[in-house]
């Protein structure tokens, strides 16, 4: 709508002067891949001033995202580490730290802080509430810990598993990954070494649609240290 194409950018006058003509704040995103309410792009974007605004005239901080690739207010900011919009809607405004994601393509605030290499905001939300290894959602859904380990973003897979993360994490039944298979998929000999100092299982089997194990995407991708070091530690031919 006009209304979420301002906020996304932004522009504070235009949304107040929509909003005057009758503009409807809570339009939901509807059937869009990855489509936003106002509130919600407004919150991705880092317009605090916006997101203020809008919830002081009733934007829903709690509106259902899209079900592909969907955010809520709260896991928009998180996916961008937007920190002061993430304090803003968790101490002020009292946001379920924990929302459940959309069906498909879905994150938790933690998981898409986690995914998009965000440490100050992983740190945040794990300080207040965020659960670390929270069940990903069922298509190409990933736990923070896969997510951050897929990225190759080694502070946070340290971070999360010394906050408890489980390093043998089942994955989501439709293009899932252990931490282990996102890390070796991308190369990620660094991640890959870490977790497997931490019991990480070589061997561990695919998901059932569109899985692979640790040597297979690694030996795909052409990630020499990373097949010799799976190989070096046991990994099934």
């Amino acid at each position: 709508t006009f209304l979420q194409t301002a906020a996304k950018r932004g522009h504070l006058p235009v949304v107040e002067l929509l909003l005057t003509y009758g503009a409807d704040l809570n339009t939901g995103p509807g059937d869009l891949y990855q489509g936003r309410t106002a509130l919600q792009y407004a919150a991705e974007h880092g317009h605090l001033h916006l997101v203020t605004f809008l919830i002081q005239k009733g934007a829903d901080i709690h509106s259902k995202p899209a079900q592909t690739g969907g955010l809520t207010a709260l896991q928009a900011a998180a996916s961008r580490g937007h920190l002061e919009i993430l304090r803003s809607l968790i101490i002020e405004y009292k946001a379920d730290v924990n929302e459940e994601p959309c069906k498909a393509s879905g994150r938790t605030a933690l998981q898409a802080a986690a995914e998009n290499g965000h440490t100050a905001a992983v740190d945040f939300l794990l300080h207040n509430g965020a659960k670390v290894n929270a069940v990903p959602c069922d298509q190409k859904g990933r736990t923070a810990l896969q997510a951050a380990a897929g990225n190759g973003h080694f502070t946070i897979v340290k971070m999360l598993l010394e906050n408890s993360a489980e390093v043998n994490a089942s994955p989501c039944s439709s293009f899932g990954r252990t931490a282990l298979q996102a890390a070796a998929e991308r190369g990620h000999s660094k991640v890959v070494r870490l977790l497997l100092e931490s019991m990480a299982d070589i061997n561990a089997e695919p998901c059932r649609k569109k899985g692979k194990t640790a040597l297979w995407a690694a030996a795909e991708g052409g990630h020499f240290d990373v097949v010799r070091l799976l190989l070096e530690n046991g990994a099934d031919i």
